[in-house]
């Protein structure tokens, strides 16, 4: 094909030259290219790649197309396995090594049953790029985005926010958007750190000059003028009329600029058509093969589908010198709209898709590929169409692209299939998947129209998940019951019995239904026997912690239930390790249950679990911050929060990730307008069904007492402590709501309700036995307390916090128990509290709290002082690179860039004093 003259483009070209040289300089470069089909995007980056491979850079390409836009990942796929597939063992294992390996079963044959998390495939693939820039700059060029598969744009949308300190070029043509361009492409587009060029229609002018390259000699000016207004500038449009008007012999006069105007908006389908009616018969039906087939397919198996046999290479020739396709990765047409005049010209275009169908199989093509033709041609009533639809779905969800699931297979229920149900609860899965609401109709529809109560039974353990996360846990209580019933499955019902009594542990709806159920289950065996029994033990500690049993108790079931090595991830079979963990949490089982959320969040790191990641950060940062390790608090918090974007179903457990912000910064002296931006739309937002949404009512409770809003404060409490026992939480070591509002009562002036309150507290947290719970309550009641006994309290609060972990309430009661010395006149033993109070504050990293102390500090710069300085973000990053950890590693981790880290330790090493990782341990530890 010779070459489009790029006229009129010096803009564009100027523009992907210098992103192509930032890339080459070693920074990132987004650029899109958003025109109409026909205007240069192809040449344009046909030009950019062109002047990166002289720069000495790699430059990966793909191309969307209409018939392959339902390939799970396949631009990405494209774009990726050239290279792959071409590497030795040994670079391919270097590229694919890390959290890539996550990418690597995309590029491999379908595993049976195999289901990936999108997410995961969306962080691996980003880290193979990341692997690829390490051999140098890499541009990455995407053609026609518009019909780029769901999974690749969001590819390109993550990688697109990721660019920015690292060598990759991100260029991509699209065409205009509007209401049919796919969600993640119209976000990617409207991404401020995109540059957008949009190349225009040509000149009168230009139009001449390119009608006179195209057909060797000067047009008319009438002529050009009717060129222009057919082609309405549009340099392929103007080039196929061209190529007609040498065919025809047509002298470009103004005389002839009627016949071209004659033409209409429908010019280039008229020309391709007339062009292509010109030809031999078997090089048009070797034309519709190919529009039916789509890009890159072969000479082999075109001809097959157009069952021509000797006459097919004459005919391939034929199209080749017309220019109609051309050569390369197999046979394409030389523009999508060329296809498109072809393809719609096809009177019987079904039949042709259902012969290709059979084609493709009998060539042993992919699953997605005879999928792709099925979805193009009308029902028949197949059952053969409705179990390769589903061998698509199965790669599909193999490959982390849910919504190409649900597309092939509710195209298998149009034939319709023999086996209804069974198609209907992948579908529902699917959906599920992909968040679909409407995997919750479907799924009924299975357990509703089977007679098969194992088929039944499945359906409900994909549907109680769902109608949870929906907010409706009432309703996914009644699904299992009802699939118990008559089941006859042992393993099915050991499923369907942790999933049903799992809901009492997350919702409180749930939990009010299930209660008496929950009451008359048998004990478990000392040493649990089953995955129910594990559960049991866990559920166990969890009522055990929430009735206020003692903490030793509470802990003994829970460390039980945990010894065999649990499930972590909570959207996966995780209620028992989430329960028992928390029960070890509030027994103040610091150290186990730090080690166990660190395992959980290494496990997630290595299977790429957004959603685990999150869950985990998010209720290590509670442990955190009861250890007074306000930095390390944070650190997490702020991890579960700025992931909960991109991952779904962590949401309910995210409450303790914001309660541990709030009380942070109230401690720190940080709040902001953004935090309580957040705190306000998490409150407004969040499902308020789940228990640990407490977490977050509480949290918004103490940001108005900050505020000053007393009243407000002090009915919201009231309200969590409402919503605590309506659970049967009356331990207050789960949330302190009484303490809390005993303070606030006493400032409005209702003294006798305070004191109610905090004795209240007191007399349940002795009962639990945990020293920080108790020390939290004798606090509060010393500070509501008459003089002489609230300075006894005070005294026995600081007493026993002295022997908890909770750095941090020990701070605060010796800062209360000083002042309220101070107040008697005690000031020798009240400056020794003060002291104490403040030195241990600085040490958690709590500001504002050591202020309160009214202490001097010494004009000496330590350590410890230094480290608290850092971010949460520098902290996480810093602890890690102590431990040993690359940069590589630390990003890999943290599910953030490499620039990321980094910047951070840059931050790091300026703030603490240091020029290496190696003197990081001594600068933290102080």
């Amino acid at each position: 094909m010779r070459t489009l003259v790029l006229l009129e483009r010096g803009a564009e070209e100027a523009a992907l030259a210098e992103a192509v040289a930032r890339v080459a300089r070693g920074s990132g470069a987004l650029v899109i290219l958003e025109a109409a089909g026909g205007l240069g995007k192809t040449s344009l980056l046909r030009g950019a790649g062109a002047a990166a491979r002289e720069a000495g850079l790699r430059v990966l390409h793909a191309r969307g197309s209409e018939l392959e836009s339902g390939f799970p990942f396949g631009v990405v796929r494209q774009v990726f396995e050239p290279l792959l597939f071409g590497a030795a063992g040994e670079e391919r294992a270097r590229w694919l090594a890390g959290a890539a390996a996550l990418a690597g079963p995309m590029f491999e044959p379908a595993a049976e049953g195999a289901t990936a998390d999108p997410y995961q495939r969306l962080h691996g693939l980003y880290w193979l790029t990341a692997n690829l820039c390490d051999d140098g700059p890499l541009v990455i060029s995407v053609d026609d985005a518009q019909w780029a598969d769901e999974p690749s744009l969001q590819f390109l949308g993550f990688l697109a926010r990721r660019v920015e300190g690292t060598p990759v070029g991100l260029l991509v043509a699209t065409r205009p958007i509007s209401d049919v361009t796919p969600p993640a492409l119209t976000q990617l587009v409207a991404d401020p750190a995109v540059e957008v060029l949009r190349p225009r229609p040509l000149s009168s002018e230009a139009v001449g000059r390119l009608l006179a390259a195209r057909i060797g000699t000067e047009a008319d000016a009438a002529f050009v003028r009717a060129c222009s207004s057919a082609t309405q500038g549009n340099p392929l449009l103007l080039s196929e009329l061209a190529r007609e008007v040498t065919a025809l012999g047509i002298e470009p006069t103004a005389a002839a600029a009627e016949r071209v105007e004659a033409l209409g908006p429908q010019g280039v389908a008229t020309v391709v058509l007339a062009r292509i009616a010109r030809m031999p018969a078997a090089a048009s039906a070797l034309a519709r093969a190919l529009a039916v087939l789509g890009d890159g397919a072969s000479l082999r198996t075109a001809a097959q589908l157009a069952q021509l046999g000797e006459e097919a290479v004459p005919a391939l020739r034929t199209l080749l010198a017309a220019e109609v396709v051309v050569e390369g990765e197999g046979l394409a047409f030389v523009h999508p709209i060329v296809r498109a005049a072809v393809y719609e010209s096809i009177a019987d275009r079904s039949a042709l898709h259902w012969r290709a169908a059979r084609v493709l199989e009998a060539a042993g093509d992919a699953d997605e590929a005879i999928g792709a033709q099925l979805l193009a041609a009308q029902p028949a009533g197949d059952p053969w169409a409705v179990e390769r639809l589903r061998a698509a779905a199965a790669r599909a969800l193999g490959l982390g692209d849910p919504r190409g699931a649900v597309t092939h297979l509710r195209r298998a229920l149009a034939e319709p299939p023999s086996a209804r149900g069974e198609v209907l609860l992948e579908l529902g899965r699917a959906e599920a998947r992909a968040g679909d609401p409407e995997a919750i109709a479907h799924l009924e529809r299975v357990i509703a129209e089977t007679s098969d109560a194992r088929l039944a039974a499945r359906a409900a353990l994909e549907l109680a998940p769902v109608l949870k996360f929906a907010g409706e846990s009432v309703r996914a209580v009644a699904v299992v019951e009802q699939a118990l019933e008559g089941l006859d499955d042992p393993e099915l019902r050991e499923q369907l019995e942790i999933e049903l009594f799992g809901s009492a542990y997350i919702s409180i709806a749930a939990r009010r239904l299930l209660a008496q159920r929950l009451a008359a289950l048998p004990e478990p065996p000392a040493v649990p026997a089953t995955d129910f029994d594990r559960f049991r033990l866990t559920g166990m500690a969890f009522d055990a912690f929430a009735a206020g049993r003692p903490a030793d108790e509470v802990a003994d079931l829970a460390t039980r239930g945990l010894a065999h090595g649990l499930a972590t991830d909570p959207t996966a079979g995780g209620h028992a390790f989430v329960s028992g963990v928390i029960a070890l949490m509030f027994a103040e089982r610091y150290d186990d249950a730090d080690r166990l959320y660190s395992g959980a969040l290494e496990d997630a790191r290595r299977r790429g679990s957004g959603i685990a990641f999150a869950t985990a950060s998010s209720l290590r940062s509670l442990v955190a911050y009861r250890r007074g390790r306000l930095t390390d608090a944070l650190a997490d918090a702020s991890a579960a929060l700025e992931l909960a974007a991109d991952v779904h179903g962590s949401q309910g457990f995210l409450s303790a990730a914001l309660g541990t912000l709030v009380y942070t910064a109230l401690d720190q002296g940080t709040v902001d307008a953004e935090l309580e931006a957040l705190v306000e739309r998490f409150v407004r937002e969040a499902a308020a069904d789940t228990l640990p949404y407490s977490h977050a009512m509480h949290a918004h409770a103490c940001l108005r007492v900050h505020r000053g809003e007393l009243e407000a404060a002090y009915q919201e409490l009231l309200a969590t402590g409402r919503r605590e026992l309506e659970w049967g939480a009356r331990n207050p070591a789960v949330t302190p709501w009484r303490s809390t509002a005993a303070l606030v009562a006493y400032e409005l002036g209702d003294v006798a309700a305070a004191r109610e309150l905090a004795f209240e507290e007191v007399d349940l947290a002795r009962a639990f036995g945990a020293p920080r719970a108790l020390g939290i309550a004798l606090r509060a009641a010393g500070l509501v307390a008459e003089r002489e006994q609230g300075i006894a309290l005070l005294a026995e609060a600081v007493a026993v916090l002295e022997r908890s972990l909770g750095a941090l309430e020990h701070a605060r009661a010796l800062i209360d128990h000083g002042l309220l010395l101070v107040a008697v006149g005690a000031d020798a033993q009240a400056r020794k509290r003060l002291t104490a109070g403040h030195a241990l504050a600085i040490r958690c990293g709590a500001a504002a709290l050591a202020a309160r102390a009214g202490v001097t500090p010494e004009p000496v710069r330590d350590a410890p002082a230094a480290a608290g300085a850092l971010t949460p973000a520098e902290a996480r990053v810093a602890r890690m690179a102590a431990d040993g950890m690359t940069n590589r590693d630390i990003a890999q981790a943290l599910f953030v860039t490499q620039k990321t880290v980094e910047m951070h330790l840059g931050s790091v090493y300026r703030k603490l004093g240091v020029r290496s990782r190696r003197a990081l341990p001594d600068a933290l530890a102080g």
